[in-house]
C-alpha cells in the first residue's frame, strides 16, 4: 500500500479501492488510507494499479476481472512484476532455499509483455525493463 500511502502523506485528494492479498497488510495501512476509501469522484481521472501482484496469482486473468468490475474507463494502467525471478532479487535466484515466498510464476520480459498486452488490447503500453518490469497503459 506504499502508493496510497505516499499520495495520502504528499496531501493529494484521491479515492482508493485496495486490490490485495495479504488481509495484515492492509489492516496495518488502513490508519494511512482510510479517508481515501470512498467511490471517485467524476471528475477524477482513473488510474488502475496492480503492482506486484500478477505473479501471485492463479489465474492472470483475475487482474482484468478487477479491472472491469469497476466499470469506469480507466485513463492509465500500472502493472508490475519482479523479472526472471521469485523475489526480484538477482542475489537470490535460488528460489527454493528461500521458503514460500508465496510467487506462483515468473516472467521473461517478453512473457509479460505478451500477458498484460493480450489482457487489455486497448491500451498504448510503454514498458520499462529493470529488476522490476513495469508496465504503463494510456487508454488509446
Amino acid at each position: 500500500y506504499w502508493l496510497p500511502i505516499g499520495l495520502s502523506k504528499l496531501g493529494y485528494d484521491f479515492s482508493y479501492k485496495p486490490i490485495g492479498l495479504c488481509a495484515e497488510a492492509l489492516t496495518k495501512a488502513m490508519p494511512f488510507i482510510e479517508k481515501h476509501l470512498r467511490d471517485p469522484r467524476p471528475d477524477q481521472p482513473g488510474v488502475f494499479v496492480a503492482c506486484e501482484l500478477i505473479e501471485h496469482l492463479h489465474h492472470e486473468s483475475d487482474i482484468r476481472v478487477e479491472f472491469m468490475k469497476e466499470k469506469r474507463p480507466f485513463k492509465h494502467i500500472h502493472i508490475s512484476t519482479p523479472k526472471y525471478s521469485f523475489d526480484g532479487q538477482k542475489d537470490k535466484i535460488s528460489w527454493r532455499s528461500l521458503g514460500d515466498l508465496g510467487h506462483l510464476r515468473t516472467y521473461t520480459p517478453s512473457e509479460f509483455q505478451r500477458v498484460v498486452l493480450g489482457m487489455f488490447p486497448e491500451y498504448d503500453w510503454a514498458f520499462g525493463d529493470d529488476q522490476i518490469m513495469h508496465l504503463k497503459g494510456t487508454r488509446k
